[in-house]
């Protein structure tokens, strides 16, 4: 387990835990930001989000010209698809991405109905 293991490969990952889960995720995340407290005021500073939250999931397949991402890399090969995160985040390891793609892939039921959704579009 990566959050417990005291080797240099679970101590990067502890360290890059934010980059990981953003390479991993299945949607990206679009917002207003709130700028109405200012950063300057000193003290402890918080994120806030002027009206909705959204979440914004692309269409199955990528955009001609364009990398796939986020749930698209989820139908391709597991190599591929680490080289593509990886090339979008170099901070990270391949290693650690390859592991955890290939650990999502049976228990994530998200994958399932996207790869379901992606063959059924190329009949």
């Amino acid at each position: 387990m990566l959050w417990t293991a005291q080797d240099d490969i679970g101590r990067e990952f502890r360290n890059q835990a934010r980059g990981y889960n953003t390479a991993m995720s299945f949607v990206s995340v679009n917002y207003n930001k709130d700028n109405r407290i200012g950063l300057s005021s000193g003290g402890i500073t918080s994120f806030q989000i002027q009206g909705q939250l959204y979440h914004l999931q692309g269409p199955l397949e990528p955009v001609e010209g364009r990398p796939p991402a986020f749930a698209q890399l989820f139908v391709y090969d597991s190599a591929y698809a680490t080289e593509q995160r990886l090339m979008a985040n170099p901070r990270l390891q391949r290693q650690t991405l390859m592991a955890l793609h290939i650990e999502l892939l049976p228990i994530n039921p998200f994958i399932k109905i996207y790869k379901l959704l992606e063959s059924g579009s190329q009949r």
